[in-house]
């Protein structure tokens, strides 16, 4: 008679974890993988050499599902994702009252971007933060500026734009000595 030994081995089991479940777009996630009863694992790209990645979502990315695959000795596989949210970046529109970016010399610039619900801003100019967190900013002009603004968003997804200010010199006035 033949005598037969059936050896069974387990299924292989795998989790992945994600270090965040929604990140800003440009900010990365670090995803972790663990497995038991597996001689091997790949993850949704073919890679094989670590278990813990770090990965930065492409442009327009705003859900992704990364996977991994287990697989034990005679083939039996398990898979299992993680979901990462990404958030776009907010907008940043600055509007300069009375749309021309030219003001006069010591003139009032008054500059504004959209009020939105859970927006946070910040205004600077020439690099330097004035301190004002409204959606408006107002000061006199007198010299070129580059003026800044950060906003935040209600995921916290920051984002920064500059506009130039040009400042239009005041026309001179010449006067000269009488004559009769």
């Amino acid at each position: 008679t033949d005598e037969v030994n059936i050896t069974t081995l387990a299924i292989p089991e795998i989790a992945i974890t994600s270090s965040d479940a929604a990140i800003c777009f440009g900010e990365s996630v670090t995803l972790q993988l663990s497995t038991q009863n597996a001689t091997s694992y790949v993850w949704w790209d073919g890679f094989t050499g670590l278990t813990s990645r770090t990965i930065v979502p492409n442009l327009n990315d705003t859900t992704i599902a990364y996977w991994a695959e287990a697989i034990n000795a005679i083939g039996c596989r398990n898979i299992d994702s993680v979901f990462v949210q990404i958030n776009p970046l907010p907008e940043v529109e600055i509007n300069v009252a009375g749309g021309s970016d030219a003001i006069c010399y010591g003139a009032q610039a008054t500059l504004s971007s959209p009020e939105i619900e859970g927006y946070a801003w910040e205004w600077f100019v020439n690099g330097v933060s004035t301190g004002i967190t409204s959606n408006l900013f107002s000061f006199n002009i007198y010299e070129d500026v580059v003026v800044g603004l950060e906003v935040i968003d209600a995921n916290g997804c920051s984002n920064y734009g500059e506009k130039n200010l040009l400042v239009i010199d005041l026309p001179g006035i010449l006067l000269s000595p009488d004559t009769l």
